[in-house]
């Protein structure tokens, strides 16, 4: 299906995924229902190039969590401050 957000066109391809009904319950509103799990969950195997308001990131199995990457680098409270 071809679509368009803010002049940029893109093709959205939507993945149908194979739901069973589990034991749990859940309640909104009132109204009582089933959940629902899928049957076999599909990971990616690599990483993928991704980009967000002009700052590229990757996403994936292989790429390095952003939590990760904020412990191994430095704070803003190590920075010197020059005259």
């Amino acid at each position: 299906m071809k679509l368009q957000y803010r002049g940029n066109s893109y093709e959205h391809n939507p993945q149908s995924i194979e739901t069973v009904e589990s034991e749990i319950t859940a309640k909104y509103r009132g109204a009582t229902y089933k959940i629902k799990q899928p049957v076999n969950l599909a990971v990616p195997d690599s990483a993928v190039n991704l980009r967000f308001r002009g700052v590229a990131y990757i996403k994936g199995k292989n790429s390095v969590d952003w939590r990760a990457r904020k412990s191994m680098g430095s704070s803003i409270n190590d920075t010197q401050q020059t005259c």
